[in-house]
């Protein structure tokens, strides 16, 4: 990925996950006297998200020759906010789909900020060098915060309706790590054969 693009699309989302959960949250909070999910809609959150992009490219390009942070707290900041970014766009448009009431509300932005936290800290921290172990581990970590936003928030816990729900997140993970793995199979490749090769001398 080009290095450009790679700062911008972080800047982008932090700058994003920051703004959007405080517009998110304090809309919430003051609807919540209500008992109601008022929060943005998908158009709002895409405005937001396309001023940010807009921003952080005006002054990324502006001060392109300065050096990029890469400690941990810069990296796991980056991270949690694409992983962020993501999990709320899709909830977001899930919510256009079904429009479930208090579905997509301020207990959801929490648990998935949480969400993105555990998973930025177990692909920066844990290191499991076997693709499957790493995929059945991924498989109930993800499906654990599925379960709470997708199946118990929902509403989707009997029979068939649990059955379905659990269904598509099977076949959609499945199909997902698949993909992964196919485009980074290469890559894995010439890692592995780096490090078998590697002199102890050198």
């Amino acid at each position: 990925m080009n290095k450009l693009f790679k700062r911008i699309l972080n800047s982008t989302c932090l700058s994003y996950m920051i703004s959007s959960f405080i517009i998110n949250f304090t809309t919430w909070l003051f609807s919540y006297k209500d008992k109601q999910s008022r929060m943005l809609e998908i158009w709002a959150n895409i405005l937001i998200f396309a001023i940010c992009f807009t921003i952080c490219t005006i002054i990324i390009c502006k001060n392109r020759k300065k050096e990029t942070n890469s400690n941990f707290m810069y990296q796991f900041a980056s991270i949690t906010a694409i992983i962020y970014t993501l999990s709320t766009t899709s909830t977001n448009i899930v919510q256009y789909i079904i429009k479930k009431e208090n579905f997509w509300n301020g207990y959801t932005l929490l648990i998935l900020l949480l969400f993105s936290i555990i998973a930025s800290i177990l692909i920066l921290k844990l290191k499991i060098k076997s693709y499957l172990v790493a995929s059945i581990v991924n498989f109930f970590i993800i499906g654990i915060f599925y379960y709470i936003i997708y199946v118990v928030k929902a509403g989707y816990t009997k029979s068939n309706a649990l059955l379905v729900s659990l269904g598509i997140y099977s076949v959609a993970y499945i199909i997902s790590a698949t993909i992964y793995y196919l485009i980074t199979k290469n890559k894995r490749k010439k890692e592995n054969l780096e490090k078998a090769y590697k002199s102890l001398f050198s």
